[in-house]
């Protein structure tokens, strides 16, 4: 049955509009191209996840998609239970304002907050309708990989409820094979399960070095620079990249790194930055607004990814996008995943384990001493991304999944 304008989608996602935070932009993705065959209403907190002027500057409601907000319980969590009791409530309000629409054909959630998948299975079951998950991260198995949660009744029961809200939707969108195995782990049917990788956002155009004043202002001076953009939370660890640079002694115009990122690993990057005088070669920046993108993107070599061990599966960072797309080659350090498999099928970088210090001390240089050809693995990401990642392929997927709803 094809997907008509005249059927109702109800869109959920904690943070949506206004919104300073640079995911968001996928998630307006995503509601943009579902709101060109659906009448869209999104139901979303109060609460920014990053304070500030909105991202895009652009208002949903302007495109005919209706706002429906959640007053958040706390303006700002400031601990784990904090904000457990703050996604719990935001799950039970929602349950209870779609319980009562009349009209809703179908429900898109995403996982954020994680108790927001046991409120729609709950809801969808009860008004016998259709949902469908875009799944950026596997709960409860993320919290465990955290160590916020430890086998137990409670790890047991929770992990129950869990894969009921993930089993019974009509279609699970996976960023990729390894996240895919992990589903059907929990029960998923293969057959459910849809293969949509993220998509680079924002602007992608390049920056000519004589308009980028980041140079001059960043003391962007070394042939060789590496960018890790995004967030660098617990699924993440930059240590063992950090540990192998240590060992290179490199002076200033060889390397350098620039983290432009927060989250909550990034306190111990720091602290091993300066426990290591790796002050001259590692520079740490907070997240920037979007349109300075293609400064950022363009006074970089390279991109950099990490995954801690454990992680594999349960997460995918979208930020592989972003560089495949500008052309940055990637420097992947962790586990076997979803990453590294992609590297290897796009032959546009190089993938070491946490482990493999010396190798990627090896490597680093390799790089310093232009030992690797970085161009040809810089058409490679393009080619790579434009063929198989870009956002107009995902919204061909996208449209042609609902129909099917």
């Amino acid at each position: 049955m094809q997907a008509k304008k005249n059927k109702n989608l109800i869109f959920v996602e904690q943070f949506f509009y206004p919104e300073a935070w640079g995911g968001v932009q996928l998630t307006r993705d995503f509601c943009r191209t579902l709101n060109e065959v659906y009448k869209v209403r999104v139901f979303s907190g109060t609460r920014q996840l990053l304070e500030g002027n909105d991202i895009e500057n652009f208002n949903p409601e302007s495109l005919g998609i209706d706002l429906i907000k959640i007053r958040s319980l706390l303006k700002r969590p400031k601990n784990l239970f904090q904000k457990l009791i703050d996604n719990i409530y935001f799950s039970l309000r929602v349950f209870l304002k779609i319980i009562l629409v009349k009209n809703a054909d179908v429900i898109f959630v995403q996982t954020n907050p994680p108790p927001i998948l046991i409120s729609i299975w709950l809801v969808c079951w009860l008004k016998r309708i259709p949902y469908v998950i875009n799944c950026w991260d596997i709960y409860p198995e993320v919290f465990v990989s955290h160590k916020k949660l430890k086998p137990s009744i409670i790890l047991s029961f929770i992990s129950f409820f869990f894969s009921l809200a993930y089993k019974n939707a009509k279609f699970v969108f996976s960023l990729g094979p390894e996240m895919s195995k992990c589903l059907i782990k929990k029960g998923v049917n293969s057959k459910k399960i849809i293969y949509l990788p993220t998509w680079a956002t924002g602007d992608l155009k390049k920056c000519k070095p004589e308009n980028n004043y980041l140079i001059k202002e960043w003391d962007a001076t070394a042939r060789i620079r590496i960018v890790y953009s995004g967030n660098l939370g617990l699924a993440h660890n930059a240590l063992p990249f950090l540990k192998a640079l240590s060992k290179c002694n490199f002076s200033k115009n060889k390397l350098q790194m620039f983290f432009v990122t927060k989250g909550q690993s990034v306190q111990e990057a720091i602290n091993y930055v300066s426990n290591n005088n790796l002050q001259n070669l590692v520079t740490f920046k907070g997240p920037v607004n979007p349109s300075l993108m293609p400064k950022v993107m363009s006074l970089s070599n390279l991109g950099f990814v990490c995954i801690r061990d454990g992680f594999e599966g349960l997460v995918n960072p979208s930020k592989v996008a972003g560089y495949l797309a500008r052309g940055l080659p990637i420097i992947y350090v962790g586990p076997p995943s979803d990453v590294s498999d992609l590297i290897k099928k796009a032959k546009c970088g190089f993938s070491f384990t946490s482990n493999d210090i010396k190798g990627i001390t090896k490597f680093l240089k390799k790089l310093a001493r232009s030992e690797i050809d970085l161009l040809q693995l810089s058409i490679n990401a393009t080619n790579y991304y434009q063929e198989t990642l870009s956002y107009t392929k995902a919204r061909i997927k996208i449209r042609k999944i609902f129909k099917e709803v």
